[in-house]
């Protein structure tokens, strides 16, 4: 695992292209045994994730055994705006 690379990207979303964050997590294909959520902020104190607030935009196989998972917030970015993301890998037993 890596750590998350975010960033903003015009995203075309229902024919409107915005500016959305993104937010890719590379991971091992088949390690089922670990959750991957990735989650943002605007103030590190409360963080967002989950299906209302985080898109999943694609997977891509990278072909050495992993793959990348790339998630966009449910909303377009406000110019200015201060944003903060992380992953959160949980292990399940």
């Amino acid at each position: 695992q890596s750590a998350p690379v975010a960033e903003i990207r015009p995203l075309d979303v229902a024919g409107v292209v915005d500016d959305y964050l993104t937010i890719d997590i590379r991971r091992r294909l088949g390690a089922d045994d670990v959750i991957t959520t990735p989650q943002f902020s605007t103030d590190l104190l409360t963080w967002l994730g989950g299906a209302d607030n985080l898109v999943p935009v694609s997977v891509i196989n990278n072909n050495d055994r992993t793959e990348t998972l790339t998630f966009r917030t449910a909303n377009p970015v406000s110019a200015g705006a201060h944003l903060f993301v992380r992953g959160q890998f949980l292990l399940v037993p």
